[in-house]
């Protein structure tokens, strides 16, 4: 893996193609307007009155629930799709191809059907270990209840479902790791190499198995640098976004003020996340061209 000229070809077509910002800006907006929503879901004043009937008369603010986390929902598919997108151009800009965008909704539906069959499994058992998790501690509080001692027979009964569940989470943890290697490398084989969703997962895997310390390298560069880049991005945004969010806690006459900034503080995040996006998928795709020239040497 030569990783120093996967980074400067990646900054080269970065610097220089148009369509790489612009598959970036397009990659990152729905996050960005997800992100913006739900700002907007956690206003105090905007749960104060509902919190108050459900404390005083159990009224359940059904409409509400149903139009700020329906809203989130379709904004999270929204960012999704877009990302996707965006992916699937950078992955043609990296490979040279012409019209990348026309090339990256023509393979859209296979990205789909590859985050569907890779995510899947995952939801599955991270599903399964909440119920656990959830029955155990449920258990363990109504055994609690009838014992003699229920503060002691509460801790211990916890502590012992915390102790079952722990070492599942920890083991989904490196999971969750190795698939999101073999996800952008699935990606790469289904676009690059015309397969279909199941034999790119198959192409991807055979090459992570094959290219273990090539696959390794580049996740620990091409993560280490969105890790580095996007802390610093948070922790830069998140300190103005409080700073911005303090009057409109403070007074109601603040919210139309609040929200502008809001907006414009979005609109100055969008260039470097695009940035960094861009930089990512162009990365991993000079990184999968790379592993598959050195297999086929």
């Amino acid at each position: 893996m030569q990783l120093q000229a996967l980074l400067a070809d990646s900054w080269r077509q970065l610097r220089r193609e148009r369509a790489a910002w612009a598959a970036g800006l397009f990659g990152v907006a729905g996050n960005l307007l997800l992100g913006l929503w739900l700002r907007q879901a956690a206003r105090p004043e905007l749960w104060r009155e509902p919190l108050r009937l459900w404390w005083e008369r159990q009224q359940i603010p059904v409409a509400q629930l149903l139009f700020w986390g329906g809203g989130a929902l379709l904004l999270f598919l929204l960012a999704w799709l877009l990302a996707l997108v965006g992916e699937g151009t950078l992955i043609a800009i990296a490979a040279g191809k012409e019209r990348p965008w026309r090339q990256a909704r023509r393979w859209l539906l296979r990205l789909v059907v590859i985050d569907t069959l890779v995510f899947l499994p995952l939801l599955v058992v991270l599903m399964t270990a909440l119920v656990v998790l959830v029955a155990l501690l449920t258990g363990s509080t109504l055994a609690a209840l009838e014992s003699a001692d229920p503060r002691a027979a509460l801790l211990g009964g916890w502590s012992l479902a915390l102790l079952c569940v722990t070492p599942l989470m920890l083991l989904l943890i490196p999971l969750a790791l190795l698939t999101l290697v073999v996800r952008l490398l699935a990606f790469r084989a289904a676009t690059l190499e015309e397969r279909g969703p199941r034999p790119a997962l198959r192409r991807a895997w055979a090459l992570v198995r094959g290219a273990s310390g090539s696959a390794a390298l580049a996740a620990l560069l091409l993560w280490g640098i969105a890790y580095t880049a996007g802390a610093a991005l948070s922790a830069v945004f998140l300190t103005a976004n409080l700073v911005i969010a303090l009057p409109g806690v403070a007074a109601s006459r603040f919210a139309r003020p609040h929200l502008l900034l809001q907006l414009l503080l979005a609109l100055v995040e969008w260039a470097p996340r695009a940035a960094l996006f861009a930089f990512l998928g162009l990365g991993w795709t000079h990184a999968y061209r790379q592993m598959a020239a050195q297999e086929s040497a």
